[in-house]
C-alpha cells in the first residue's frame, strides 16, 4: 500500500489492545518470498504472546491495484482510484486462525510437559500450562480488523 501513496491508520482509542497485539508492515517486491503472491503487499499479522517470547500470525495481505481485479472477493478498500484486496483467503483458503492458535497452545504445552520431566535447576519452577482461552484477545484483533479494514486505510498525508 505504501509504494501506491496509501497507509495504515489506527486512532491510538481502542477498545482492545490492538497495537500491542498485532504488526502491520509494507513487504516490498524484493522480500516477498510467498508463493501465488506477485508484487508488493501489506502484511497484518497479529501476535501470539507467551512466556519465550510471540510468534507473528499473518491474518491478511493487503495488494494494491489501480483497476478493479476480475475474478477477485470484493475489495476490502477501494475509492475509485485504488482497489486493495486481500489476499490471503486465497492463498489459504483452509487458514483458521482459531486453530491454528490451539495448535501452538498444544505444542508449548508439549514443551513445558517435557521440561516438567527433567529434574528441575536450583530456583526455577515449571511454568503453568497454557490454555487456548487465554488467547481471546488475539482473536478479537483479528476480528476487529476483519471487520474495520476499509475504515483504517488512507490516503498518505503530503
Amino acid at each position: 500500500m505504501g509504494e501506491a501513496g496509501y497507509e495504515w491508520y489506527l486512532p491510538e482509542d481502542q477498545d482492545i489492545p490492538v497495537k500491542q497485539w498485532s504488526n502491520i508492515k509494507d513487504v516490498a517486491e524484493t522480500e516477498n518470498f510467498i508463493g501465488g503472491l506477485k508484487g508488493s503487499f501489506t502484511k497484518v499479522s497479529v501476535y501470539f504472546q507467551y512466556l519465550n517470547g510471540a510468534d507473528e500470525i499473518p491474518i491478511m495481505y493487503l495488494q494494491c491495484f489501480d483497476t478493479p481485479q476480475a475474478g477477485q472477493e470484493a475489495p476490502a478498500y477501494e475509492d475509485g482510484q485504488v482497489w486493495i484486496y486481500d489476499r490471503f483467503p486465497e492463498l489459504y483458503p483452509d487458514f483458521d486462525l482459531e486453530e491454528q492458535i490451539d495448535t501452538m497452545v498444544e505444542e508449548i504445552n508439549a514443551e513445558i510437559e517435557s521440561a516438567a520431566a527433567e529434574p528441575p535447576l536450583l530456583g526455577m519452577s515449571v511454568p503453568t500450562l497454557l490454555k487456548s482461552e487465554d488467547y481471546q484477545v488475539v482473536l478479537q484483533v483479528a476480528d476487529y480488523y476483519y471487520d474495520n479494514v476499509s475504515f483504517y486505510i488512507r490516503k498518505k498525508q503530503e
